[in-house]
């Protein structure tokens, strides 16, 4: 094999592995990107969430984000709604 044939198969080799490594960190940066814009978007929501019972607390119009029973309990809990009457189960008049 003379060293011109050799030299062509190893640039050869070399741009088929260049091009593996290319593909492999545009796979890796494209779950990277998957993984963060995931989490943004959990980020995202919990500022949205806690911005909307800010607002509520302050007497303001709610963003439309509808309230978790936990974030309603909290409010009532706060004094910010009143608090809702508890009626039997059993059939029973109070």
């Amino acid at each position: 094999m003379s060293n011109a044939t050799y030299r062509e198969r190893l640039e050869q080799r070399r741009a088929e592995l260049l091009a593996e490594r290319a593909a492999q960190d545009d796979t890796k940066l494209s779950a990277i990107n998957e993984v963060a814009e995931e989490r943004a978007a959990v980020l995202f929501l919990s500022m949205m969430r806690r911005q909307n019972l800010d607002m509520i607390r302050r007497g303001e119009r709610s963003l439309g984000i509808p309230l978790t029973p936990e974030e309603t309990a909290a409010l009532t809990a706060e004094g910010v709604f009143p608090a809702q009457p508890q009626f039997p189960t059993d059939g029973t008049t109070p």
